[in-house]
Parts: C-alpha cells; structure tokens; sequence
C-alpha cells in the first residue's frame, strides 16, 4: 500500500471512530448524565469535519452526517 492509500483508509477509519466516540460521549451526558466529556464533543466533529473535507469523493457521507448532525456543517 502506497503513502496516498494510507492516507485514505486511515482518514475513513478516523472518521468512523470519532463518530463513535461523539455518540459515546453524548450518550454519556445524556443517559448517564456524565458530563465530563462533553468538552470533547465539539474538537472531535471539527476534526470529522476537516477530514471529510479532505477527500472530494467523500462528498455525498459529508452531505448526509451534515443532515444528521447539524452542527458539523457550523
């Protein structure tokens, strides 16, 4: 695997892990009632953000979070 498809499947892995970890904290604050990574919340959507900008043909799953998560379009 060359450098560039590296890159790739790690953006792609990235992305799916920090979506998980958004839903873990949310669930965290809301049913657990644990607000202390909350702070997190927002860094870790920039960071999903950046990285989906990243990658054009990724266009259409940017468009579709965008729709269920308001907040990483901002």
């Amino acid at each position: 695997m060359d450098a560039d498809e590296y890159r790739r499947v790690f953006d792609l892995v990235s992305i799916q892990r920090n979506l998980k970890a958004i839903g873990t904290f949310a669930y965290q604050k809301h049913v657990v009632g644990n607000d202390r990574y909350e702070p997190c919340i927002a860094p870790t959507l920039n960071y999903v953000r950046t990285t989906l900008e990243r990658h054009d043909d990724l266009k259409g799953l940017r468009h579709a979070l965008e729709s269920a998560i308001p907040e990483l379009s901002a």
